[in-house]
């Protein structure tokens, strides 16, 4: 009775190694496929700002007003042939 027990004790501690490892092996997988999301966020965040067309003058273009029509809350305003 004894050496069945004992024998038994040893497939469980076999059977909880292996299932730790099993465990480890999966959080350094997840954990290298978290690195490498992140990285391409960043890597998507960063060529998304280089690539932002950011107007030379603040304001906002108006209405199409006949000939003219305003560039921006400035008041300047730019000759359109219609």
């Amino acid at each position: 009775m004894k050496v069945i027990s004992i024998k038994l004790n040893q497939q469980l501690r076999l059977i909880i190694q292996e299932y730790r490892n099993k465990l480890l092996t999966d959080l350094t997988q997840k954990s290298k496929e978290a690195t490498s999301l992140r990285t391409e966020v960043e890597t998507t965040q960063f060529r998304n700002a280089k690539q932002q067309i950011i107007a030379p003058v603040d304001g906002t273009i108006g209405k199409l007003l006949g000939p003219s029509f305003p560039t921006s809350s400035l008041g300047m305003h730019m000759k359109v042939k219609i």
